[in-house]
């Protein structure tokens, strides 16, 4: 796990814990503040990175407790947070 940070369609996202094997990655969008997390979901043609606006308890909670990130990961894979869906991006070569 570690720190990155990029920009995609003028939204600045730091990939603050990433867990590739999970596939799943917790952070900050800096230019509407939010915190999120995101998951890859598979498409037809290629992956999508999903990002779900959770709070900023949250995030530290999932710092804390990563059973709890990958709890509500599992909730987003099943369609069960589509309420805090921020943004769904096709992944791209830059690793993002």
């Amino acid at each position: 796990m570690f720190e990155r940070l990029f920009s995609r369609r003028r939204r600045q996202f730091r990939d603050i814990i990433i867990s590739k094997p999970e596939q799943i990655t917790v952070g900050f969008e800096m230019t509407t503040r939010r915190y999120y997390l995101s998951i890859v979901v598979p498409h037809r043609t290629a992956a999508r990175e999903e990002y779900y606006r959770i709070s900023r308890r949250m995030f530290h909670q999932f710092r804390g407790d990563w059973d709890l990130a990958r709890a509500f990961a599992a909730k987003c894979r099943r369609r069960q947070m589509g309420y805090r869906l921020m943004v769904t991006l096709d992944r791209t070569s830059d690793g993002a």
